[in-house]
């Protein structure tokens, strides 16, 4: 009787489904894509414009399906992954807003460079021009004799970058010397004649910038 009775149900569910058996035989298959879901709302499309359809029979199939499958894009949302904006590159950097690399003033408290001097033969005597890495105050002067000398002593905290006994191939000074003390920047102007007496008039000084010129004028008594 249940052999029979299978085999009456089996012949009665195929005349029914007729030729979309195969898409049932699809819903048992985890390879295949047709979902039971899928699969009920279509027999209920199908069964919607039957006369003999039981109303009961059609709610509950619907029920099963869900809302129904529409054209509309609201009843199935797409999902998309967002996309990736490639990041915004910032403004260049300008090269001409950069400073120009400068050498570094000499700082108030660092001592006084004198980097370089001259020596040269002029018409009213001897010049002696002395170049520092900063401007040069008022010197102090004095004369001494046997030898005959003048002094300039420029006062500060001073280095000597140049050199310090620098000998005079002609003229009335033979010979000029520089040294350093702890206060002072000596400079003496030593008379080729050594026994010459004090001169009428001492050594005129001209300040410009970070220079010093020193100018003795020629002795009568040379």
């Amino acid at each position: 009787m249940l052999l029979v009775f299978i085999l009456c149900a089996m012949t009665f569910f195929s005349l029914a489904v007729g030729r979309d058996v195969g898409l049932v035989s699809a819903l048992f298959d985890p390879q295949s894509e047709v979902t039971l879901k899928e699969e009920v709302q279509r027999l209920v499309s199908l069964w919607r414009g039957q006369e003999n359809m039981d109303e009961q029979d059609l709610a509950t199939l619907s029920q099963l399906a869900g809302p129904a499958i529409t054209d509309s894009p609201e009843a199935a949302p797409v999902f998309r992954a967002p996309i990736e904006q490639p990041p915004t590159p910032g403004p260049s950097p300008d090269i001409s807003d950069t400073p120009a690399p400068h050498s570094p003033s000499p700082q108030p408290d660092a001592p006084g460079n004198v980097m370089a001097h001259s020596f040269n033969q002029v018409e009213s005597g001897f010049e002696a021009i002395f170049q520092a890495d900063r401007p040069i105050p008022a010197p102090n002067v004095f004369f001494i004799g046997a030898p005959a000398r003048w002094v300039v002593d420029i006062p500060g905290d001073w280095r000597n970058m140049a050199r310090f006994n620098n000998t005079i191939a002609d003229g009335f000074i033979r010979q000029v010397a520089l040294g350093e003390h702890d206060d002072y920047l000596r400079i003496v102007f030593h008379y080729r004649n050594r026994e010459l007496l004090r001169p009428a008039q001492p050594p005129a000084f001209s300040r410009r910038d970070n220079s010093l010129t020193v100018t003795l004028t020629t002795p009568k008594n040379n």
